[in-house]
């Protein structure tokens, strides 16, 4: 799997313990590519993902969390991609969940 990240529930943690625009990075390397392989492969790691996916598009939907994603490299398998990080940027408003 071309991505190492946090379980949902511990997400869901970091993002109610932070601080307005403290930003939390919740997975690295690339997460569509990783979702996809783990659905093709049947990987149980894929569920965990989704749940992680899904908790913080929750986030965002709420007003908790800006998502944001941002280039940090290239991936060995897929070079012209490249590798990213992905954050949840805490917003001063929201309802918290």
């Amino acid at each position: 799997m071309h991505l190492d990240f946090i379980p949902a529930q511990e997400f869901r943690e970091r993002l109610t313990a932070a601080k307005p625009g403290e930003p939390i990075t919740y997975a690295t390397g690339l997460l569509a590519v990783a979702i996809e392989e783990a659905r093709l492969n049947g990987d149980p790691l894929g569920e965990e993902v989704q749940a992680l996916k899904k908790a913080a598009w929750k986030a965002m939907e709420h007003g908790d969390a800006q998502l944001a994603q941002r280039r940090i490299g290239v991936m060995p398998k897929a070079p012209l991609v490249g590798k990213f990080e992905y954050l949840a940027i805490r917003r001063t408003s929201g309802n918290s969940r």
